[in-house]
């Protein structure tokens, strides 16, 4: 079997048939923790993918993500997985030659970006980077979480809802690392390798077991948590 639902995102959306109202995520705000339901995240996703979808963004298409953990993160992964995009992780610590090198490396056609900072430094390589279509600020598109579900300051009267394509399995490429190479001592010079990485189906997420997330999620083991 060869499924959506055996895939990360689909797990996620199965996780919250199950179980609507259970806790998905907490996060820090204002020195306390929040919860983040099932439903709300869910909700996040389909308005995240319908709005990713919008741009013209396809199955197959690259994805980038260049941000600290934030919850915005989460729901940028899943969208775009849900639309079979491939997403590209993003140290938020690199340089703005090695985001240039991965943006056009991996095809990128999108980016979305965390903070003013890491947006001045993809600004500055915009030219150099002509399969990039779209850069996005996450906290444009505001998307909130509360009672009465997931939903965008600003266009909260009608939002742009997608569901997951049809045609994403778990088969399908889910994401492509950049890791740093050792350094070469002989030329001075540091290296990014290029890992095409199948991510392996979730375990169903029904169990009512808190992790807390110690990894950034741009790394790979961070997501997998």
């Amino acid at each position: 079997m060869n499924s959506v639902a055996e895939t990360i995102h689909g797990s996620v959306f199965r996780a919250a048939a199950a179980h609507p109202e259970r806790t998905a995520l907490m996060y820090r705000s204002g020195g306390r923790y929040l919860s983040v339901s099932y439903t709300d995240l869910t909700g996040a996703v389909e308005l995240a993918a319908g709005r990713i979808a919008a741009f013209g963004i396809r199955k197959g298409d690259a994805v980038g993500i260049f941000s600290p953990n934030r919850p915005q993160w989460i729901v940028a992964d899943l969208a775009a997985l849900a639309l079979g995009a491939i997403v590209v992780p993003v140290y938020d610590t690199l340089p703005p030659d090695r985001i240039k090198y991965i943006a056009n490396d991996s095809g990128m056609r999108m980016l979305f970006v965390g903070d003013p900072d890491l947006f001045g430094k993809v600004g500055s390589i915009r030219s150099e980077t002509p399969g990039l279509e779209e850069v996005i600020f996450l906290d444009d598109w505001g998307i909130r979480f509360g009672a009465s579900g997931a939903r965008s300051v600003g266009d909260a009267a009608s939002p742009t809802r997608g569901g997951a394509a049809d045609d994403v399995v778990a088969s399908d490429v889910a994401t492509i690392v950049y890791i740093e190479r050792q350094r070469d001592h002989r030329q001075g010079t540091d290296h990014l390798r290029r890992l095409d990485r199948l991510v392996p189906p979730a375990r169903a997420l029904v169990r009512a077991d808190v992790r807390p997330l110690r990894l950034p999620l741009r790394r790979g083991h961070g997501r997998l948590r």
